[in-house]
């Protein structure tokens, strides 16, 4: 985009005259984001801007997770087994060009019959502004609920209301959120020989009308990439790759909320 339009230019701080950055020093700067720390100054640095704007995020908080999937590998069983007890295999230590290619962070996972194979990016949105006020990726075999406390403030606003599906749901988690001044909003979940009760199907629907704003955060960003798939292997360039596009969400979704403010 900054070699076929000149208004993104202006946009990344470089002048008409500038030397625009190739494809490989790019990448490079994407490698080094992640193992120095400077991804999460970034995201720091942008949320004060928010402030700036008048947005603090303090109107309610949405968590879900979204499967990224990678290109899939065709290993044998054996080389699966090794890759989940966290070592590699033999030959491919002997032929690094046949490890070059190979994720052996990523994870396989099945839904609703499905298998995906790559990582999860897990968002924690403002309910008013869908804002992205915080996210984590981790391997997609993992459950959601694993890193479902790292989205969360420290320090919340008192009856801070968390809406979530009702995989996060569980006694420890409501009454840990209770504790920390959160007012939970999980949607309730049926085991086998107890359906829910009226109240709890009623309450259900009325949390889902608000979580599925959510749902609205991932199908913008999908529908923003081109790619079907992530091209980047191993879970440190993933978590770039993915907080690289949830900030470009972020802008987009932001300018969007100035101009509608501008407009009234």
């Amino acid at each position: 985009m900054l070699l076929d339009r000149t208004s993104f230019k202006p946009f990344a701080g470089l002048y008409s005259k500038d030397r625009v950055p190739d494809q490989k020093m790019l990448w490079t700067y994407r490698n080094m984001l992640s193992p120095s720390g400077r991804l999460d100054e970034l995201v720091a640095l942008f949320k004060e801007r928010w402030v700036d704007h008048g947005y603090r995020l303090q109107t309610g908080t949405l968590v879900d997770s979204s499967v990224v999937q990678i290109p899939r590998q065709r290993n044998s069983r054996k080389e699966n087994a090794l890759i989940k007890s966290g070592e590699v295999p033999s030959d491919w230590k002997d032929h690094p060009n046949k490890l070059c290619p190979k994720d052996t962070e990523a994870r396989w996972f099945k839904k609703k019959g499905v298998s995906h194979f790559g990582y999860k990016n897990h968002l924690a949105v403002d309910r008013a502004t869908k804002l992205i006020a915080h996210w984590e990726v981790s391997p997609a075999h993992g459950h959601n609920s694993q890193v479902f406390e790292v989205l969360l403030d420290v320090h919340p606003p008192k009856g801070h209301e968390v809406s979530a599906d009702r995989a996060y749901r569980s006694k420890e988690r409501l009454s840990g959120l209770r504790k920390k001044g959160f007012t939970p909003r999980i949607t309730y979940k049926a085991r086998r020989g107890q359906p829910l009760r009226s109240c709890q199907i009623a309450l259900t629907h009325s949390y889902s009308k608000v979580r599925c704003r959510v749902a609205h955060v991932f199908g913008a960003i999908r529908n923003d990439r081109k790619a079907r798939s992530m091209i980047c292997l191993g879970l440190n360039r993933s978590r770039v790759w993915l907080g690289l596009g949830n900030r470009c969400y972020t802008i987009k979704r932001l300018s969007y909320l100035q101009r509608a403010a501008e407009a009234v």
